[in-house]
């Protein structure tokens, strides 16, 4: 009650002198229920503010999930009582995946009914278009289905039905589980290596335009988001610090003979491979030869950065100065706003291995390279495209890009690009139009290949209904007969 009552009167001093009030809140139960009782602790000492609410994500959690409940979800509900206790105020959510909020209940306090705006991607963004559509050929390579196991995979999806038909209650992530341990005792796929390879190659490249360009020396960063769960991630650390230690010992020999290949050296082979592609990339899309490297110009670059990942832990520990495991324990961070030279600050390259905290939010700067595994039985589309984090202000870096993923990845993703241009030429249209949300009907297509969001987050108003000889499978509840007399009676009074 103390703390709550010095926030009061601390609020309460800047109203008085007419200062604007700026509170940074997580989404969070207690952090709501504290803001709530902020808010109502003003309004009892005779203040109205005129109070912005801004919702990051707000297709995250902020959702109504249970509409079926009287008291609907948890943070939904908090944020609708927050409003209640405002008596000037005006909600803005934002989010890359509106699905969720356009299939929402329209009675809800939080439905976009009043304002629907589109933010045009700035000109250095390179998105979904560019991955999955028009550059694919050049930033898509691709992992073989005998490397790890996935759904959409016919030999993993008939041994799962076998094993279900046994009585076993066998789940995907076992045998994810024992292809790790088999990478952590007999090493690691070819496609590992390879992406470990394009992120040196890739690096050396950026670092030396950089440098030429007279200009600081960018973060350049891989990402592994194969597992969610910790253990697994922890396995994947030692697989990928084992073959990072072989790849940075054939690049220091390498190195120091020139870049001489041998005939039938395995790794030689690889990196010679990744090296040819690299260079045909950079012959499509760079006219200039000044703006091609030669391998034989990179040497310099490639040694500061295989010194940035850093030496093997102490104690055998996988975890070296750029190379780290990010989830939910302490420690687990990225405070890339330290100044330069602060030892806690993130080193120019890193390799990065994730799971949950990987997916949303998480802006890792300089990110080139991803190697991304994960993919659910039923994707949905605002899950799959938050956790793209490839995507970004890349521009200038089109022919370094690299993403490793499956073929049935790559065929999703290719449908969810389509489905969100699609959306994306509706919202704008909408706005052009100056309507309303309900004033539209906004067409979202649908797949084989994945759902439009998940079940929890279409509200309870929604029906699937039936493909339309147009060919569109819509998502929209048909108008039942009592609407349909109450609007002949309005129509008639009319």
């Amino acid at each position: 009650r103390r703390e709550l009552k010095s926030r009061i009167d601390n609020a309460v001093t800047y109203l008085d002198a007419g200062a604007p009030i700026i509170w940074v809140v997580k989404k969070n139960k207690h952090s709501l229920l504290g803001m709530k009782a902020i808010m109502k602790g003003i309004s009892e000492r005779g203040y109205s503010p005129e109070t912005l609410i801004l919702d990051d994500e707000s297709d995250h959690s902020s959702l109504n999930t249970k509409p079926n409940d009287d008291h609907g979800s948890t943070i939904h509900r908090l944020i609708c009582d927050l409003r209640d206790e405002i008596e000037k105020n005006c909600y803005i959510g934002y989010t890359a995946t509106p699905q969720g909020i356009l299939m929402a209940d329209p009675e809800s306090a939080l439905f976009p009914d009043d304002l629907l705006w589109l933010i045009e991607p700035h000109g250095m963004y390179i998105g979904a278009d560019h991955f999955f559509n028009e550059m694919s050929h050049l930033m898509i390579s691709t992992i073989r289905d005998n490397e790890w196991p996935n759904y959409g995979d016919d030999d993993v999806e008939t041994r799962l039905e076998e094993d279900r038909k046994a009585g076993k209650k066998t789940q995907l992530k076992q045998y994810h589980r024992e292809v790790m341990n088999e990478w952590r005792n007999e090493g690691a796929p070819v496609s590992f290596k390879k992406a470990l390879i394009d992120f040196v190659l890739t690096g050396g490249i950026r670092w030396r335009r950089s440098d030429f360009g007279e200009k600081k020396i960018p973060y350049h960063s891989l990402m592994f988001h194969v597992e969610r769960e910790i253990l697994g991630q922890q396995i994947l650390g030692d697989v990928v610090d084992e073959t990072w230690e072989e790849c940075r010992s054939v690049f220091l020999d390498l190195i120091s003979n020139d870049f001489n290949f041998e005939d039938g050296n395995h790794y030689h082979g690889l990196i010679k491979e990744r090296w040819e592609r690299l260079e045909s990339n950079s012959e499509a899309l760079r006219p200039d030869p000044k703006d091609r490297p030669r391998l034989s110009d990179l040497p310099e670059y490639l040694l500061q950065l295989i010194d940035s990942v850093g030496e093997m832990g102490k104690g055998g520990e996988h975890v070296r100065k750029g190379l780290r495991i990010i989830n939910s324990e302490d420690g687990s961070e990225l405070p890339y706003h330290l100044e330069e030279g602060d030892k806690d600050r993130p080193p120019k390259a890193m390799v990065l291995i994730g799971g949950d905290l990987l997916s949303r939010g998480l802006t890792v700067e300089g990110l080139t390279v991803s190697y991304y595994l994960r993919l659910a039985r039923k994707p949905t589309f605002d899950t799959e495209l938050q956790r793209c984090r490839w995507f970004g202000a890349k521009k200038g870096d089109e022919d370094v890009l690299t993403l490793w993923i499956q073929k049935p990845h790559q065929e999703m993703f290719k449908d969810l690009t389509d489905h969100n241009k699609d959306l994306v030429r509706q919202v704008r249209e909408t706005v052009l139009r100056n309507l309303s949300v309900s004033e539209s009907i906004i067409i979202l297509h649908s797949r084989d290949s994945y759902q439009v969001t998940g079940y929890s987050k279409r509200g309870a108003r929604v029906e699937k209904m039936e493909d339309s000889y147009s060919g569109n499978t819509t998502q929209f509840k048909q108008p039942s007969v009592n609407y349909a007399k109450e609007n002949l009676s309005l129509y008639d009074d009319y």
